[in-house]
């Protein structure tokens, strides 16, 4: 009888240890499948290995050249996570947004067409100015726009931008950050100082006289003034990288990395911090090294603009190309970086 009692007590143990084994066994297999990274991708869901520039599941849904109507000019698709945004690369010579003169013929307007999105305005998120190539961010919904003003606004979002400017820098201007306004005075316009060699004496005095007695010229200057006061500066910190030979004449290549976003920031600061203009900057070549390309067997033109056309243009564009962005997608909670490298054809 005893034994009897010791052998079912023996059975019962061994029948529970199974038990247990086994009820841990479906508790281990349960929380893996839960802690189990996902791998499902949905439309507009971006994985980790989709963070570089065109790394989306293939096939590619939308063209990696996106036509601007009206034009002959094309945006290149450098990154979309199909559904909040789009990154395009745009050529110069093309308005980055509509604009006061509602010229539809922009990259943003090529974009929402292309993409389907109807609300144009509501796409915006910055801009570049029309002769700088580069990249350009455009939002495909309401929320994201709101979300990449933000992380503008907050100046998180990183940009470097490479140019070649004219001439050469000192030593002690190999690298720096300054703040300067972006107000773009006509007193740089009217100087004459790199400009004897290609502007006469008298055009350059009736543009003065213009200036200082008609009221035209007074209000302008005076406005100009104002607006240079109130604006905040802009900071920029940059490198060189060395020295580039345009048409037999010593050029700089740079990178600017911009903590701000003013009107004209960048060619504001080549042109006033470094005394250097943006090789192919028509509206600020007036100093600096502009007078080190202008061409000497010009003097006697009687007009700036006949100057300009003729002397320091560069396969038609300006010499600033946006390269690289950086910023926190809030989708994926993930920064991304995108790269379009530019030379200029230097």
């Amino acid at each position: 009888m005893v034994k009897g009692s010791i052998w079912t007590s023996f059975l019962l143990i061994v029948f529970i240890i199974m038990m247990l084994r086994q009820t841990t066994s479906f508790l281990t297999r349960t929380t893996t499948q839960r802690t189990k990274p996902r791998t499902t991708r949905s439309l507009g869901a971006v994985a980790d290995d989709f963070l570089t520039p065109f790394a989306p599941p293939s096939p590619f849904p939308y063209p990696r050249r996106i036509p601007v109507p009206g034009t002959d000019k094309t945006l290149k698709v450098c990154y979309t996570d199909y559904d909040s945004l789009v990154v395009v690369s745009k050529p110069p010579g093309l308005l980055s947004v509509e604009g006061a003169s509602g010229c539809s013929e922009n990259a943003v307007s090529a974009v929402c067409q292309e993409f389907g999105v109807a609300d144009v305005p509501r796409a915006v998120v910055h801009r570049l100015d029309m002769e700088t190539s580069g990249l350009l961010i455009v939002a495909l919904r309401p929320d994201a726009q709101r979300w990449l003003y933000e992380e503008f606004r907050e100046k998180r979002v990183k940009k470097t931008y490479s140019a070649v400017v004219m001439g050469t820098l000192s030593p002690h201007q190999q690298q720096g950050e300054s703040s300067v306004k972006s107000a773009k005075a006509l007193d740089s316009i009217i100087d004459k100082g790199p400009w004897q060699d290609v502007v006469d004496d008298a055009y350059l005095s009736s543009l003065q006289h213009f200036i200082e007695t008609s009221n035209v010229g007074v209000n302008y200057m005076k406005g100009v003034k104002e607006r240079a006061e109130k604006s905040a500066p802009g900071v920029t910190r940059y490198e060189s990288e060395g020295l580039v030979e345009v048409n037999g004449v010593d050029c700089t290549r740079i990178k600017l990395f911009p903590h701000s976003g003013r009107t004209h920031q960048l060619r504001v600061f080549c042109r006033q911090h470094l005394n250097r203009a943006i090789l192919g900057d028509r509206g600020y070549m007036c100093g600096g090294g502009a007078k080190s390309l202008l061409d000497k067997t010009s003097a006697g033109r009687s007009t700036f603009q006949t100057a300009l056309e003729e002397n320091i243009d560069w396969n038609g564009r300006m010499c600033l190309h946006a390269g690289e962005l950086s910023f926190r997608h809030r989708g994926v909670n993930q920064m991304i970086h995108i790269q379009d490298s530019e030379d200029f054809g230097i």
